[in-house]
């Protein structure tokens, strides 16, 4: 593969193995080990609930909840990472798994019909019987 593919310039990303060494780490996180972290995997997940929104499955205000949330997962299942995964797609399903607790846990839309988009009453006549 090229440095440049298509619309995707894949210098400077990381390799599953440079995710996993930043999350497996030493074992014992540090604070700044836990930042640097953070901030590789942030840019992957804005794109991903950026995606969410333009698709309508979340509003942009739920946006920053959901990283919150979704970061803590991170650091909370980091020590379940199993290496020979996928970092990306280990990710992602966290991503996914805090997403559908959020819509789950919105209420639901209902429709409201404004009085010029409701349907004109039909009168009954009696010859119309």
């Amino acid at each position: 593969m090229t440095q440049h593919d298509g619309c995707m310039n894949l210098a400077g990303r990381r390799s599953n193995a440079e995710f996993g060494a930043l999350i497996l780490g030493s074992g014992e996180p540090d604070e700044a080990a836990l930042r640097q972290l953070y901030m590789a995997v942030l840019p992957l997940l804005i794109a991903f609930f950026e995606g969410q929104a333009q698709a309508g499955r979340i509003g942009q205000q739920d946006m920053g909840e959901l990283l919150r949330a979704t970061l803590r997962q991170v650091d909370r299942q980091r020590c379940s990472y199993d290496p020979a995964f996928p970092f990306r797609a280990w990710l992602l399903e966290l991503a996914r798994h805090e997403l559908s607790a959020c819509r789950r846990e919105a209420p639901a839309e209902v429709p409201v019909m404004r009085e010029a988009q409701k349907p004109a009453r039909r009168r009954r006549t009696a010859a119309a019987h």
